[in-house]
């Protein structure tokens, strides 16, 4: 059994299309002011920028980018079979240097962004990640 507890490990399938994952690092200037993270998008390979495309965002990137879960190629396989339209992903790591989680302490924003009640991580990502994203 692997760290997800799921027995099988995705395999690519022959003749799928591969997309790609590039890494890429922000430093947040409005909404979480002085906090940097790490983030990463896949592409799917029938990606065409003249037609509108989906877009899927992970956050806690970590937990989906290690080989327990290798999503480029679930999402390579279930796009190439039709099972899911042609989606961009967003795999999202939270904030650095925030006050932590009050129970487990720590000194990301983690707990801040995903936990609090408002608009504050809406707006950060429609407003700072998504137009960074284009």
């Amino acid at each position: 059994m692997n760290l997800m507890g799921w027995e099988r490990i995705p395999k690519k399938q022959d003749g799928v299309p591969e997309g790609t994952i590039a890494k890429y690092h922000w430093v947040n200037k409005k909404i979480y002011a002085g906090t940097q993270r790490d983030y990463w998008l896949y592409v799917p390979k029938q990606y065409d920028s003249s037609k509108p495309a989906c877009l899927m965002i992970f956050q806690d990137a970590q937990f989906y980018l290690g080989p327990d879960v290798q999503p480029n190629v679930v999402l390579d396989n279930l796009i190439y079979r039709g099972d899911i339209p042609v989606i961009i992903s967003l795999f999202l790591s939270p904030g650095d240097k925030g006050p932590g989680n009050p129970v487990w302490g720590g000194s990301d924003n983690r707990s801040v962004e995903y936990d609090s009640v408002g608009d504050l991580y809406p707006r950060f990502l429609i407003e700072e990640i998504i137009p960074e994203m284009k």
